[in-house]
């Protein structure tokens, strides 16, 4: 039998398609090469299934200009496969949800589209969020392609089961690792499922472990995805230039850290999770702008359900709070933080990543009752300002006159009396002389994030004895001339406190504050 014959064969057969596809010997520019000059609408939509599939995306967009042309059965799903790698998310959306799986259909071309459509249009929903759907196409598409007897179809479907489960919060690392023992897949399989691997680490907070994953790989995504884990955890990065979405997130996390922080483009990136990371990083840069009021909107106003992110989402809100600004969803947050921890697997590269840019949120999150040991151990090393005093985690140093206090009671929102340069300039020399390390957490700005969760919840009603304790907690832990700036900000905080102060003995109580932190 003649190659054209065969292929012919080949084609109208999704397993003897399935199989052309997977063949060793054939690379995917070869098979796109053989089917170029085919003009019938099976031939066409196999050549539009090949240029969809490739790393160009002028072949993408040729495969867009074709897709009128193809086999009407497999035609919405390529449709499906086109719009999703032109990252055109709504639109494939749109087309996915219209589609109606050919009951009981004997063709096997319809149900290969269906298997086809499954697969791309729950990619879709993944990116918008809707998890529900995405679980329902992805069961169509997997009942579609074991009656096809489609190996290599159930593995990607699997694959993408697994990526939408780390998107929506559920990431197993330990299901991927099974999935990449498995002896078929494919070397595309085998990386997409590695970056899969490598993504579902990252989001329970295992950094160094998703490193170790892609270090091994050397395409541009592998190379940024290790520039990006190494960036959260503080390690240098080799930029070899590109425009890879991951490396971008690398150069902010690196950008982020500088005490310079221009304004950052991250504009463009569309792929989950990278698009929520470019979210978040940018609500960072806001938050450190001239409208940092404007954060809360830029992260956008649910939290995202991977976990590692999910804490960083937190962590934005509460700047917002620190800076004295009102946020949506307040007096959920710490509800919020506790679900995020939950899913973490290892914190501590998270706190290390936060303690160097958000040590003050971080010292809230640190008195909470049920505070991770790794966050309790943070808190207890940490540098404090605590008004007269500055403690080097156990050990208690005198500070410089007023200007501890008065920059504490700045921060928690207070009317004070503003320090002069050489009170300020006194401060940072007897920091430096005592050889602190940065950053140094004032606690005024985790008294003022507290105050805004209590406010919040007082607003909607709600019954939160923990959001009424905290700012106590916190104002517990200053030193007396800084508790005594910031009490009018925090109210008579119980009838004994409101009775001392009634009396003119508000020293006296911010001495019993004190001693509770003792």
């Amino acid at each position: 039998m003649c190659k054209i014959d065969r292929m012919d064969i080949e084609l109208s057969d999704p397993r003897g398609w399935e199989g052309l596809r997977r063949a060793h010997t054939l690379k995917l520019e070869d098979l796109a090469a053989l089917l170029a000059n085919r003009t019938d609408p099976l031939g066409r939509a196999r050549y539009v299934e090949v240029l969809a599939a490739s790393d160009e995306m002028e072949d993408v967009l040729r495969a867009n200009e074709l897709l009128a042309e193809t086999d009407e059965r497999l035609r919405p799903a390529l449709t499906v496969m086109v719009l999703a790698r032109l990252a055109a998310w709504h639109e494939a959306q749109r087309v996915a949800r219209a589609y109606v799986p050919p009951a009981g259909s004997k063709d096997d071309l319809a149900l290969e589209g269906s298997c086809l459509l499954g697969l791309f249009g729950a990619m879709a929903e993944r990116q918008l969020g809707s998890h529900r759907m995405a679980e329902r196409l992805l069961g169509m598409a997997l009942l579609a392609g074991q009656i096809l007897g489609l190996r290599a179809r159930g593995i990607a479907i699997r694959g993408e089961a697994l990526r939408g489960a780390t998107l929506a919060g559920e990431g197993n690392p330990e299901a991927l690792r099974m999935l990449l023992a498995e002896p078929d897949l494919n070397q595309w399989q085998r990386e997409a499922n590695t970056y899969s691997l490598a993504e579902s680490l990252g989001a329970r907070g295992q950094y160094r472990e998703a490193l170790e994953v892609v270090a091994h790989l050397e395409d541009s995504r592998a190379l940024g995805m290790a520039a990006f884990y190494r960036a959260l955890l503080g390690l240098p990065f080799e930029d070899l230039g590109g425009s890879d979405d991951w490396l971008r997130l690398a150069r902010a996390v690196r950008q982020y850290g500088r005490e310079d922080l221009s304004p950052l483009d991250l504009s463009g990136i569309t792929y989950e999770p990278q698009a929520t990371y470019a979210r978040l990083l940018t609500a960072a840069a806001v938050l450190r702008g001239p409208q940092p009021g404007r954060a809360g909107v830029t992260a956008g106003p649910t939290p995202p359900e991977p976990h590692d992110q999910r804490a960083m989402w937190v962590m934005l809100r509460l700047g917002v709070l620190a800076k004295g600004y009102e946020t949506e969803g307040a007096a959920r947050l710490l509800e919020v933080w506790r679900s995020a921890v939950e899913g973490l697997y290892d914190l501590a590269p998270l706190i290390a990543f936060l303690s160097a840019r958000a040590s003050e949120r971080l010292w809230l999150l640190a008195h909470l009752q049920d505070a991770p040991d790794e966050l309790v151990r943070w808190r207890e090393r940490a540098v404090v300002l605590r008004g007269i005093t500055v403690t080097d985690g156990p050990v208690e140093h005198r500070a410089a006159g007023r200007a501890g206090a008065v920059l504490i009671a700045e921060a928690a929102g207070a009317l004070v009396n503003e320090l002069t340069n050489g009170e300020e300039r006194r401060l940072q020399i007897r920091l430096k002389k005592l050889k602190l390390r940065p950053p140094y957490v004032n606690v005024g700005y985790a008294l003022r994030a507290a105050l805004g969760i209590r406010d919040a919840a007082r607003r909607i009603g709600a019954d939160l004895p923990e959001a009424e304790e905290l700012p106590r907690v916190l104002m517990a832990g200053m030193a007396n001339d800084a508790q005594e700036l910031v009490y009018p900000v925090v109210e008579e905080v119980n009838h004994v406190q409101a009775q001392e102060r009634t009396a003119g003995g508000l020293s006296a109580a911010a001495a019993a504050l004190d001693v509770r932190a003792r």
